[in-house]
């Protein structure tokens, strides 16, 4: 079975640095409601939720606290293969065509035939519907967090690697956050 991610409510955030590169920040642990959702920009001190309150599926029964994390790339973007799908006569991968706040629309790498349709997916506890589409396949955008992880952009939390995991305070002293933080403003 595919590991369980324990990070309570997540926010992760896509930074482009000043070289084009990008990095992804984790922040885990949050309270339910978040001050941002899926597809917004974020700038820089503004506030993105607050931690969590003692809770086992906030906090894993813990006191309040925060994952912080940063890892090389991004987690979704268009071309990333999210599955493969079989199907009498083929088979082929699902690939990343749009991500919005609620649907991520998926195309297929070959063409596919005219007779599929839509099909159902039970990951974990939840199954998800796969609403054919001219192009593709348009699914619930939170199957990106059911899905295992890829071997290109592995979110792990508890895990023995931390391959693509960046050391924050590295990380934040040679881009000067240390030095020059964003200011915080309260909501």
């Amino acid at each position: 079975p595919a590991p369980v991610m324990l990070w309570g409510n997540l926010v992760a955030i896509e930074h482009r640095l000043e070289d084009g590169a990008f990095v992804t920040t984790i922040y885990g642990h949050l309270d339910t409601n978040r001050l941002v959702k899926a597809g917004d920009i974020v700038t820089a001190g503004q506030p993105i939720g607050t931690i969590g309150r003692e809770h086992p599926q906030i906090n894993g029964g813990y006191r309040p606290h925060l994952h912080f994390g940063i890892r090389e790339g991004r987690m979704a973007e268009r071309g990333r293969v999210v599955l493969p799908l079989s199907f009498p006569g083929g088979t082929t991968q699902l690939r990343i065509a749009k991500l919005n706040e609620d649907e991520l629309e998926l195309e297929p790498a070959q063409p596919l035939p005219p007779n599929l349709s839509d099909f159902r997916l039970p990951i974990g506890d939840v199954t998800y519907e796969f609403r054919r589409t001219a192009g593709g396949y348009v699914v619930p955008s939170r199957l990106l967090w059911s899905l295992p992880t890829t071997p290109d952009f592995p979110l792990i939390g508890y895990d023995t690697s931390t391959d693509g995991w960046l050391d924050p305070v590295k990380f934040l002293r040679r881009h000067k956050a240390d030095r020059d933080p964003a200011p915080y403003r309260l909501p």
